[in-house]
């Protein structure tokens, strides 16, 4: 039974893809705004770090971060609209990890 536990405990754990980490860095500077679009978050991401998505890509990794519950999302007419649901010391305090190495 204890393994059950372990597994259990282990899975609520967030652990956050290279990509989705590169994102929340991103939205965790202070000049993003409150709300913030895809196509922000990607120009962002390539003055920061030099990497080029495409649209579709960023929508995914914020989609995915919507799922684990780090970024919200509103709609207002046909534009998709971000905002964090956690700052970078909360996120902290939850012990969210980053898969490669460990960046929080």
């Amino acid at each position: 039974m204890e393994n059950w536990k372990g597994r259990e405990e282990q899975d609520t754990q967030i652990i956050l893809t290279p990509c989705e980490s590169l994102i929340m860095r991103c939205v965790w500077q202070p000049d993003i705004g409150e709300f913030f679009t895809a196509e922000e978050v990607i120009d962002k991401v390539y003055e920061i770090y030099r990497r080029r998505w495409t649209t579709t890509n960023g929508t995914a990794f914020l989609d995915r971060l919507r799922k684990k519950g780090l970024v919200g999302r509103k709609r207002k007419g046909f534009r998709k609209y971000y905002y964090c649901k956690m700052t970078l010391e909360e996120a902290r305090d939850a012990g969210i990890k980053e898969r490669r190495n460990g960046w929080f």
